[in-house]
């Protein structure tokens, strides 16, 4: 018998043995295969046209889907066919991811200066060339665009340092450590290095600057 897309939600939360998550994150690519553009919709429509807060929505809602798929219920709407208890429920947490995205966007609008950078390494991932480019990034350009357009903040760029200082891989102590510090979750501190990379890309696309 074949998979239900309901049956690959329950797969994508049981994630208790290297197995099991190994089935998790396949299930999960499917799921996203199936629904992302319908995700992408409900993105949109809560955007207010802004292509950055679209994006900013999307990601977070494919997140959220991975963090909350326990949540899923599919004994409510029992008059409903699957794929309309599905919609329903992805339709709910974007409605839950927003407000979450408003009260994330209201903590960061306080800006700092950034001059303590120039005196740090601070090299992209590879990971991170989907968002900065495939070229190599200059190192000393990127130092200088940061401390000039002071496009960061206190949270972005601790996250941001914290992360490159450990390779990518932040330590369970030090991402808890975080997530207490700011009061925020695991899964956002994804969403907010992917948005200090966009803010880094977009200040070097607009404005270039000499590295001599």
């Amino acid at each position: 018998m074949d998979k239900t897309y309901e049956d690959r939600l329950i797969e994508i939360a049981w994630r208790d043995t290297e197995k099991d998550l190994l089935q998790a994150e396949k299930s999960f690519n499917q799921f996203i295969a199936k629904y992302g553009s319908f995700c992408r919709k409900l993105a949109f429509a809560r955007s207010r046209y802004d292509p950055n807060r679209y994006e900013d929505l999307y990601r977070l809602l494919i997140l959220d889907i991975w963090d909350h798929a326990h949540q899923y219920d599919d004994t409510r709407s029992p008059d409903d066919v699957p794929d309309v208890r599905i919609k329903k429920w992805l339709s709910s947490r974007m409605k839950a991811v927003e407000r979450t995205y408003w009260k994330e966007l209201f903590k960061d609008n306080k800006t700092l200066s950034l001059e303590e950078l120039t005196a740090e390494t601070f090299e992209p991932e590879k990971e991170d060339d989907e968002i900065l480019g495939d070229e190599e990034i200059d190192i000393k350009r990127l130092k200088i665009a940061m401390v000039k357009g002071k496009l960061l903040t206190n949270r972005e760029l601790d996250i941001l340092r914290t992360s490159y200082q450990y390779k990518g891989e932040i330590p369970k102590e030090i991402k808890a450590a975080i997530c207490k510090q700011y009061s925020i979750t695991d899964n956002t501190i994804r969403v907010i290095k992917f948005r200090a990379l966009k803010k880094i890309k977009g200040f070097i696309a607009q404005k270039p600057l000499s590295t001599k």
